[in-house]
């Protein structure tokens, strides 16, 4: 019986191979999506590709091309106040935008 393991350490290394996963060396933790969860992305992918559309790649607040940090979605009511992530509650705004309608002075 050289070179056997027995069964636990085999079962914990079965158990690492599937919480962890290695990229280039560095070790992350794997997380499971739900089902709630998978429907959740779709949903925000969905919205933000009508979004996209309607507002036709440009800021909807100054209607001018985003800068570097490109369009956000924004919730004129915010989700922490009951706002939906649907089309009449959201808008696409550039970097420069989204900044001012939370009150953040740029430099």
């Amino acid at each position: 019986m050289c070179g056997v393991l027995p069964p636990w350490p085999r079962a914990f290394s079965s158990f690492i191979s599937r919480v962890f996963y290695k990229v280039s060396g560095l070790i992350f933790r794997m997380k499971r999506i739900s089902d709630k969860r998978k429907k959740q992305l779709l949903a925000e992918k969905e919205l933000k590709e009508k979004l996209l559309e309607r507002s036709d790649g440009h800021c909807e607040c100054c209607g001018e091309l985003p800068d570097w940090r490109g369009l956000s979605v924004h919730h004129k009511i915010y989700r922490s106040q009951g706002g939906k992530s649907d089309l009449d509650n959201c808008e696409m705004l550039c970097g420069k935008c989204h900044s001012a309608r939370h009150g953040i002075n740029e430099v």
